[in-house]
């Protein structure tokens, strides 16, 4: 994200970039834990093209703090490395979770914030982020996009959920497609709490789309997970963005018939058993 320091904007001196992300660029990774901070944060002062000879300056970082949709960072050696006014800079953060489609990039926004590590906050911008902000999340000529159904799934633990996630083709500009080559997807989640039944799903040409069933041991812990996924094959298809799956601890149901009508020393006709939920390991109902 490129920026200004305006004269008399208040932010000379600052020393602490302060990045907010919002909407579909929430960066689950640090909540579940799995985001390495080091080295994650860039700090720019782009030439000045009134100055001759002028070129770019890295200013080094170090992530100081991160929490929930907010990512900081503190210039190495603050009392020499801090801003100036009428200056151009640019900050960025690796290892973020890809937004699932160009659109939600375009309407999503962030808030930079700079401060004075000694002082608090000296000044707060928005920008909405436009194709001009990020133009490589359009879908390169020739390829092809795979959508999820949705980015946001549940299920309890100790089950499959009964509605699956389903992933199929979509044009540039989103027009469903047909498969028109081999693609296979898997999964992987912090610590693999999160599975899918089949573990492999796969399309193949002229197929409209795949799915599998999510599911989640007994012991997980109740939370919210990011989950990606793994392509083979597909050349001409897009990574699959990831996705949300909140774990919950709701009980499933299993029901069983009020009453049964046996023969005078014969047996039963067979007995009705219906569950709520696929189990994820299995389950025994005896009288």
């Amino acid at each position: 994200m490129e920026f200004n320091v305006a004269t008399g904007s208040g932010a000379l001196g600052a020393d602490t970039v302060c990045l907010t992300m919002q909407g579909n660029w929430m960066p689950a990774k640090m909540a579940e834990g799995t985001w390495s901070s080091s080295g994650a944060m860039t700090l720019t002062k782009l030439a000045d093209p009134a100055v001759a000879n002028s070129t770019d300056t890295v200013i080094a970082m170090t992530v100081n703090r991160f929490s929930g949709q907010t990512v900081c960072g503190l210039m190495d050696d603050a009392a020499t490395n801090n801003m100036t006014e009428n200056s151009n800079y640019t900050v960025s953060v690796s290892g973020l979770p890809t937004p699932c489609c160009a659109m939600s990039a375009d309407e999503s926004q962030m808030v930079l914030s700079v401060a004075l590590s000694t002082a608090g906050g000296l000044a707060t911008s928005c920008g909405h982020m436009y194709n001009g902000v990020w133009p490589s999340y359009s879908v390169p000529t020739g390829m092809h996009m795979l959508n999820t159904d949705s980015m946001d799934y549940s299920v309890n633990r100790g089950t499959y959920s009964m509605s699956p996630v389903v992933v199929w083709p979509v044009a540039a500009d989103g027009t469903m497609q047909r498969f028109t080559e081999d693609v296979s997807l898997a999964i992987a989640s912090a610590g693999n709490v999160i599975q899918m039944v089949p573990a492999s799903i796969s399309a193949g040409l002229g197929d409209e789309f795949m799915f599998g069933m999510l599911g989640a041991a007994i012991t997980s812990q109740v939370s919210t997970y990011l989950v990606y996924w793994t392509k083979t094959d597909g050349a001409s298809y897009t990574d699959v963005a990831p996705i949300s799956v909140t774990v919950g601890s709701d009980l499933s149901t299993i029901t069983v018939p009020s009453d049964v009508v046996c023969s005078l020393g014969g047996n039963s006709v067979p007995m009705k058993i219906e569950l709520a939920a696929c189990p994820h390991t299995d389950v025994t109902v005896g009288l």
